[in-house]
């Protein structure tokens, strides 16, 4: 596959947004060329790249494999918009008294 139709088959879609499949598929792609130059003879290679690679496909794998832990569930607040004006009423009449 050459590399522009690989491109546009990340990009594909006229509005943007998140899909999940073509980050998996771009960490893939990503894993194709780091495995490529990492074959590489030392003269032939881009100094840095893979150390570069390395760090890009940690990151985006550790955005594909997030999980919510309970800090981000707790659940419902503690007093709902209308216990809080009920509140707020009872505590503006109570100075006004």
């Amino acid at each position: 596959m050459s590399k522009n139709k690989t491109v546009q088959i990340l990009l594909d879609g006229k509005e943007p947004s998140f899909d999940i499949g073509k980050l998996s598929a771009a960490v893939e792609l990503l894993n194709q060329i780091n495995l490529r130059e990492s074959k590489r003879h030392l003269m032939d290679s881009t100094p840095g790249l893979t150390d570069m690679l390395d760090e890009v496909i940690d990151i985006m794998t550790n955005f594909l494999d997030w999980e919510p832990s309970d800090a981000y569930l707790t659940g419902e607040p503690p007093m709902t918009a209308a216990e809080m004006h009920s509140a707020a009423w009872q505590q503006h009449q109570e100075l006004h008294k």
